[in-house]
C-alpha cells in the first residue's frame, strides 16, 4: 500500500500530466467548444509550442476549418479559419500517407513548403508537428502544433504526444456526433438548403462563364485580325473597336460569374486588412467618385485573417460601388475596421469586423432577405447585374467568415463582415 501511495504521488513529466489532464476532459460536463479550448491550452503549455489548432474537414472534404486555435503568449483563442484542399495539395495529400507529420524546418519541408508564404512566414512559424485524427481509418481533422522562434527539432515522446492528443479527439468528436460539429462549422441547419441552392446555381454559372470565356477569346482574337486588315477604313476600325469594348465587357462578366461560383480561390494568405484598407484607399475614392468622399476609422493591431487580398479588395469595391449608387446626391462612404469577439464570445481579438456605412436611400425590409441572392438587383435594366452583393457573400464565407446588414429606409446601410483571426491582435 505504501508503495503504491508514493507511485501515486511521484512527480509527472509535463507531456504524462497533460494527457492524462486531457484524457479526464469530459465534452458532456463543459460542452464541446470548452473541451476544444483546454485541449489546445494543455497542448500548447505541454509541448510549449505558440501555437495549437484543431482543424476539421468540411465541405466533403475540400477543406479544413479551424474549430479552435489558441496563441500561448497571448491566452487567446479563435475559430472559423478555413483552409482549402486546393489551394495545398501537396500538405493535404501527405497527411493521408502518414499520422504525424514532424516538420522540423517547416518551410523547406516537402511536406509542408507549399505553407511557407502564404501561412508560416507570415506567422512566423517555423517548425510544425500535424496528427490526423482518423474515425474509421477516415482523416475528419488535424490537430497542428506550431512553433515560433528557432527551428526545433521534435523528440519522439513529443511526437507521441501528438498522436494521443489526435486519439483523443477522434474519440470525443465521435461521441459528440462530428457530423452535427462540421455542419455548424459550416452552416446553421436553417440555412443548408439556402446554401446548396446558392451552391448549385453557383457551379452552373461557373460552367457557363467557362464557355463564355472561350467563346470570347475567339471573339477577341478574329476582331484583332480583322482590325489589322481592314487597313485605314474607318468606319471598320470603328467597329472593331466597339466588338472589342463589348468583348471586354463580357470578360468582366465571367471574371464575376467565376468569382460567385468560388472555384477561383486564388492565392489566400495571412494578412492584416488596415494597412491593406489604406492602400486600396485611392482605388476607393476613383470608385465612389468625388461627390462621395470615402471615410476610414481603422484600428490598429487588429490581427490578422486568411483571405486572398485581390478576394477583399473586390469585397471592398462591390461594397463601395454599392453605397455610391444608394446615395444619388452624394454623401460619405465610412470603411470601419475594428476586433471583435467572434461568434462564440471568444475573447477580444477573435475575429476582424469590417463595416461599409452610407447614409444614403437605404434597403426597404420587405427585399432585405433578398439582396445576397444572386442576380438580384432593384437597378434599371442594363445598369447592374445583381452579382456585386453575391460576390460578397460567397468571399467572405470563402474565408470562413460572415455578413450581415443593417439599413434603414431613408438613413442609410451598414454592411458589417466578421472576418476569423488566424492570429489575433496584441
Amino acid at each position: 500500500m505504501k508503495k503504491r501511495y508514493q507511485a501515486d504521488t511521484l512527480p509527472r513529466r509535463p507531456l504524462e500530466e497533460a494527457r492524462l489532464r486531457i484524457s479526464r476532459l469530459s465534452p458532456k460536463k463543459l460542452g464541446l467548444p470548452a473541451t476544444l479550448r483546454e485541449v489546445c491550452r494543455l497542448a500548447a503549455e505541454a509541448i510549449a509550442v505558440e501555437r495549437v489548432g484543431i482543424w476539421l474537414f468540411v465541405d466533403e472534404q475540400s477543406a479544413i476549418r479551424c474549430a479552435c486555435l489558441y496563441e500561448q503568449l497571448k491566452q487567446r483563442y479563435s475559430e472559423g479559419t478555413v483552409l482549402r484542399v486546393a489551394d495545398f495539395p501537396g500538405y493535404f495529400e501527405h497527411l493521408g500517407i502518414r499520422k504525424t507529420i514532424p516538420a522540423d524546418h517547416a518551410e523547406i519541408d516537402p511536406r509542408t513548403d507549399e505553407l511557407a508564404k502564404a501561412y508560416l512566414q507570415p506567422l512566423g512559424i517555423t517548425s510544425l508537428l500535424d496528427a490526423v485524427i482518423l474515425q474509421n481509418d477516415r482523416i475528419v481533422g488535424v490537430v497542428c502544433h506550431e512553433h515560433t522562434g528557432a527551428h526545433r527539432e521534435w523528440t519522439t515522446e513529443e511526437r507521441d504526444f501528438a498522436g494521443s492528443v489526435a486519439d483523443f479527439l477522434a474519440f470525443k468528436l465521435q461521441s459528440a456526433k462530428l457530423a452535427e460539429l462540421q455542419q455548424q462549422l459550416h452552416r446553421t441547419t436553417s440555412d443548408l438548403a439556402s446554401y446548396q441552392q446558392r451552391l448549385n446555381l453557383a457551379h452552373m454559372a461557373a460552367g457557363v462563364a467557362h464557355d463564355f470565356r472561350n467563346l470570347l477569346t475567339v471573339i477577341k482574337g478574329y476582331t484583332t485580325l480583322l482590325a489589322q486588315d481592314s487597313g485605314s477604313d474607318a468606319g471598320v476600325q470603328r467597329m472593331c473597336g466597339q466588338i472589342a469594348q463589348a468583348a471586354e465587357k463580357g470578360e468582366a462578366l465571367t471574371a464575376d460569374l467565376m468569382a460567385l461560383s468560388g472555384n477561383q480561390t486564388g492565392h489566400p494568405t495571412a494578412i492584416d486588412v488596415p494597412p491593406l484598407v489604406r492602400q486600396l484607399l485611392p482605388l476607393l475614392q476613383q470608385t465612389a467618385g468625388p461627390r462621395h468622399p470615402v471615410e476610414t476609422r481603422l484600428a490598429p493591431d487588429t490581427g490578422r485573417v486568411f483571405i486572398d487580398p485581390l478576394q477583399l479588395e473586390r469585397i471592398l469595391l462591390n461594397l463601395v460601388a454599392n453605397a455610391r449608387d444608394a446615395m444619388p446626391g452624394g454623401g460619405p462612404v465610412t470603411i470601419t475596421v475594428s476586433g471583435g469577439n467572434g461568434d462564440s464570445g471568444n475573447q477580444p481579438g477573435a475575429s476582424v469586423v469590417l463595416t461599409v456605412t452610407d447614409t444614403g436611400t437605404g434597403i426597404a425590409p420587405a427585399i432585405l432577405g433578398q439582396i445576397f441572392e444572386p442576380f438580384f438587383t432593384t437597378k434599371a435594366r442594363h445598369q447592374g447585374t445583381g452579382l456585386g452583393l453575391a460576390i460578397v457573400r460567397s468571399g467572405v464565407e470563402l474565408a470562413g467568415g460572415r455578413i450581415q446588414v443593417e439599413s434603414t429606409p431613408g438613413a442609410g446601410t451598414t454592411f458589417r463582415l466578421t472576418l476569423p483571426c488566424i492570429a489575433t491582435g496584441a
